[in-house]
């Protein structure tokens, strides 16, 4: 009997010093380390046409992995690294998970805290997680950043006339009459046989051996999108042509003096207005003409979510218009089981704004972890109790056996 006690407690007390290790060993309980869902931020969202790709920068923006890459793949199959263009792109985001963690089995991946569109893939080992969402180009209506200056050229010289813009696809050039005709560049050689110009088509156009008839004419460019649909006209700029030998002025006709008989004719032919002028009453002023709007834009920047750009004080017409140069600053930190909270400031403008954070995944996983420490913990202390109990009531059987 002795012997079969001996070998009982020999067991239960192995059992709780199995059980007592498992408190000391490092945990990477399934449960305790695993990451259910995987947010990424991208920051400007859908891509636009003419963006820099960098400029359009990807971020992971959870606890327990971190980035590994993320590529923008065109339609052909092909990475983009320059510029946007119009079309349909797949977004691949590369995570990995940090030392400890684990992406669960049906982790999920979110962009800009949304699942919508997203295929989500997990390796073997859950160390790593892919994420990729397809996007079509957005196109923009061209902005004008530069537009041309006025010129002044000697007849027969040269002289150039530049632009630039934002989201613009192509540039074509037009040139206005003084008496409001338009002409194309391209068909400008037609109207001026020695007139010779490059860079039609271009944001630079230069023009060659230019003529005094072109005196006055103004000059504007047509910034079009890339889908050719949308486009936006430039502020347009005058050139002045001199010249050393002006054309001879018209020779006037000579004078003939009328005839008695005609002069009483035509006095008695006058005009009602010109006996109106005799009589003292003042013909009305002419009306003014409008004269040609010139941008005054204001200092300020105006602003909506995304972008920033000066407003005419006159129309509507922008200028500098640019996505927001966003600086983040974590006001609440998020918790085990509430989001945090982070302000924005653009650097350029000072548009405000605030986004959401997602949880402390790290947070909950060591609250996981402390549970799970607890129950062992209180397991053992159980045990130990019971094992206590049992060796204070063997010992006082084998001393009621003695007596």
């Amino acid at each position: 009997m002795r012997m079969q006690t001996k070998r009982w407690l020999t067991a239960l007390l192995a059992f709780c010093i199995c059980l007592s290790m498992l408190c000391f060993a490092p945990l990477r309980a399934h449960a305790a380390t695993e990451i259910k869902n995987a947010t990424t931020t991208v920051e400007y969202g859908d891509p636009v046409a003419m963006m820099e790709v960098a400029q359009n920068a990807v971020r992971a923006s959870g606890t327990g992995y971190h980035l590994v890459s993320a590529s923008w793949i065109d339609g052909n199959g092909n990475v983009e690294t320059s510029t946007f263009k119009r079309g349909t792109y797949r977004l691949v985001i590369q995570l990995a998970a940090d030392e400890n963690y684990v992406f669960a089995e049906n982790a999920q991946g979110y962009i800009n805290n949304s699942n919508a569109g997203i295929t989500t893939e997990r390796s073997g080992d859950g160390s790593a997680l892919t994420i990729s969402r397809t996007y079509n180009t957005t196109v923009w209506t061209p902005v004008p950043v530069k537009h041309p200056g006025a010129e002044t050229v000697e007849e027969g010289g040269w002289c150039s006339f530049v632009v630039s813009g934002m989201y613009v696809g192509s540039y074509e050039w037009v040139l206005e009459s003084p008496e409001g005709e338009t002409v194309p560049a391209s068909r400008l050689a037609d109207r001026f046989s020695k007139l010779r110009l490059e860079g039609d088509g271009t944001s630079k156009l230069k023009l060659y051996n230019i003529p005094y008839e072109m005196n006055g004419w103004k000059v504007y460019c047509t910034e079009w999108s890339v889908d050719k649909l949308s486009f936006t006209n430039t502020n347009s700029a005058t050139l002045t042509v001199t010249t050393n030998n002006p054309p001879p002025s018209p020779t006037p006709e000579p004078t003939v003096e009328p005839t008695p008989e005609a002069a009483e004719a035509a006095n008695s032919e006058k005009p009602e207005d010109e006996d109106k002028a005799a009589d003292g009453e003042a013909e009305p002023p002419e009306e003014p003409q409008p004269t040609e709007h010139v941008h005054q834009f204001s200092e300020s920047w105006a602003s909506d979510e995304l972008y920033h750009w000066h407003l005419c004080q006159g129309c509507d017409e922008v200028d500098g218009k640019a996505p927001h140069n966003m600086e983040w600053t974590e006001t609440l930190a998020p918790t085990w089981e509430t989001p945090g909270e982070e302000e924005g400031q653009c650097s350029v403008c000072g548009y405000r704004s605030v986004r959401e954070t997602p949880i402390d995944q790290e947070a909950a996983a060591q609250r996981e972890q402390n549970i799970f420490r607890m129950i062992l913990f209180g397991l053992m202390a159980i045990l130990l109790l019971s094992i206590l109990i049992l060796l204070i009531q063997a010992i006082r059987r084998i001393s009621q056996r003695r007596y």
